[in-house]
């Protein structure tokens, strides 16, 4: 049945008819040339036909692309955002690794050079090549390659240089102290355990 409206509200109809996907509208002036929407075409005017249900199904199908679209950014930019929290903690990591390391071997070389300026002990070079301080606890049963002076002297030499390359602040008075005590402590427990080892 053929009727008229206003051309505003012609969009509200064309919506509700477009969720009938076997719904008919049609368009046509009349002699005022006003325009008429009507679900039968006219018998006095020529009438089109409008493809409701192609434009409607466009539409929608341009809102899900872009849908999809922002989904897959979402999506991509939370990836993103994992990656670089992981390369973060990746590189805290190791950059945590290293510092230890650092440290680590900053307290080796203050201890060797600690091994090295005990003058009134003798002093060797173990199997591992690490200097050793002989004294009344000292439980090392490997090979001994003892120091004379003029070895002692130079290899204090290099200690020091050692210690200048892994330590900030090399020569530094109290961590040199520090480094002596532990050496010291470690020896001592050695000690320890060994006598310990041997009771038993």
């Amino acid at each position: 049945m053929p009727f008229s409206m206003s051309s505003s509200m012609a969009f509200a109809l064309i919506s509700m008819l477009s969720t009938n996907a076997f719904a008919d509208i049609y368009k046509w002036l009349d002699e005022d040339g006003k325009v008429h929407y009507g679900d039968e075409p006219p018998q006095q005017a020529e009438g089109k036909r409008l493809e409701i249900e192609t434009a409607v199904s466009s539409a929608r199908a341009k809102e899900a692309e872009l849908q999809q679209r922002r989904l897959g950014k979402a999506v991509e930019e939370s990836d993103r955002r994992s990656e670089a929290r992981r390369a973060r903690s990746a590189a805290e990591q190791s950059g945590k690794q290293e510092r230890l390391a650092k440290k680590q071997a900053c307290l080796e070389a203050r201890k060797q050079l600690a091994v090295l300026q005990r003058l009134r002990l003798p002093t060797y070079r173990d199997a591992e090549s690490k200097f050793r301080a002989q004294w009344k606890g000292d439980v090392y049963r490997g090979k001994r390659d003892y120091l004379d002076d003029d070895a002692r002297a130079m290899e204090t030499d290099h200690a020091r240089q050692e210690e200048a390359s892994q330590c900030q602040q090399a020569d530094e008075a109290k961590a040199q102290r520090n480094a002596r005590l532990e050496w010291i402590l470690s020896e001592k427990c050695a000690t320890a355990r060994a006598e310990l080892d041997f009771a038993q």
